[in-house]
């Protein structure tokens, strides 16, 4: 506590100062995830803008220093949110793209500009005002007297795929219905146009077969243990069906998860991606035949692609009632076979792939039309459009 206020203490004069410097009307500035990745919406700006807007001078502010020389590598501006020059650029930007907070872009930097909100998907699990989990009195005190701190009531617009999606998101961050923009999201055009990936590409090369793809990703949890506890007995079962049936699992934990989990064993047929392998999943997901995942948002993003998606709640109920909640009734929104352990997983998948019984097209397309008011592949270039017209 003492340090953090010591902290905030000599970063208050920094925040005041970038009031003070000049602002560059071409500047724009991009980062994710409190800076430490490089990927999902405010990636996917950045490069159509780096492409196809020779007018406007995009940099990438990161805290990563091997994202920082993979960036220059590729011939990108780049720079270090710690730095003096990222200060500096951060202070110049007039528009400043985000996916989560603005310690994607640098708190310090970032008082004045457009400040928007291109968010990380469509949420089924409660966030910020409508979370079941409140902020704690040392953050709304830290906020008070420290205004950087408060990294998402600072926002000017919030990105949104629909009028369904733009309710949930009004309601969650406190903002006007103006302030709720629709140009769908920008990871949309990622997965319409599928290009290869290495990865994939590499998976297929090691098997050298025709297995179908399925992806498992489960969510984040703000409490720990239950993603990573208890994978190994039933995924050994789980092996040997998917070399039975010629099918490979590809596991992509969340990146906050996945340094928790602790394997035995080998397996033939699941594959662990790390961070380093696959930062970004939204490459990932139209090489894919389907998914599995719990409460994850993963779900509403492949439903663009009308593929079958296995639900796996094991714990429904101990997620309802000790994280952060859901906007809908799990079973009612979720379209596809719900499966409460590793048994059922295997008998959806058998039903799907050796049935051939894919019973929830219809209920997939439905939804996909409520959270999705575009699908085009110009997201990118809508919500670029729409900035300039709000800059002018």
């Amino acid at each position: 506590m003492i340090l953090n206020l010591i902290k905030y203490i000599f970063s208050l004069p920094l925040y005041w100062l970038s009031f003070f410097i000049k602002k560059d009307k071409k500047l724009w500035v991009f980062g994710a995830w409190a800076g430490q990745r490089y990927s999902d919406n405010s990636r996917y700006i950045f490069e159509y803008v780096h492409e196809n807007e020779t007018g406007i001078r995009a940099v990438w502010l990161t805290r990563n220093p091997n994202i920082l020389n993979d960036l220059r590598s590729r011939g990108y501006e780049t720079y270090s949110i710690v730095s003096i020059k990222g200060f500096i650029i951060g202070s110049r930007a007039v528009v400043y793209f985000f996916t989560d907070s603005l310690f994607d872009v640098g708190q310090l930097s970032s008082g004045r500009g457009l400040k928007f909100q291109l968010w990380h998907g469509v949420p089924l699990k409660k966030i910020g005002y409508d979370s079941n989990i409140k902020e704690s009195t040392k953050k709304k005190v830290a906020k008070f007297f420290f205004p950087f701190q408060n990294e998402w009531n600072r926002w000017d617009y919030i990105n949104s795929s629909s009028k369904y999606v733009s309710n949930r998101l009004q309601s969650a961050f406190g903002k006007s219905e103006n302030q709720i923009v629709i140009n769908g999201f920008p990871r949309n055009d990622i997965i319409l146009n599928g290009n290869k990936v290495d990865i994939v590409e590499a998976i297929k090369e090691q098997l050298n077969d025709q297995s179908k793809m399925i992806g498992y990703f489960p969510t984040f949890r703000d409490e720990e243990g239950f993603v990573t506890e208890n994978f190994n007995e039933d995924f050994f079962k789980l092996n040997n069906l998917l070399e039975e049936l010629k099918m490979v699992l590809i596991v992509k934990l969340h990146f906050r998860d996945a340094k928790k989990l602790i394997l035995q064993g080998e397996y033939s047929r699941i594959i662990f991606l790390t961070e380093d392998e696959c930062q970004d999943i939204n490459y990932l997901l139209p090489h894919l035949d389907s998914i599995i995942t719990d409460y994850s948002s993963v779900f509403y993003d492949y439903l663009i692609l009308n593929r079958p998606i296995i639900f796996t709640p094991f714990d429904l109920g101990t997620y309802m009632s000790q994280d952060k909640g859901l906007y809908e009734n799990y079973c009612e929104a979720t379209p596809g076979i719900k499966c409460f352990d590793w048994s059922e997983v295997e008998t959806a998948l058998r039903n799907i792939y050796i049935d051939k019984c894919d019973s929830f097209k219809k209920e997939r397309k439905e939804l996909k039309s409520k959270i999705n008011q575009f699908v085009d592949k110009e997201n990118c270039k809508r919500v670029v459009e729409f900035t300039k017209k709000k800059l002018k």
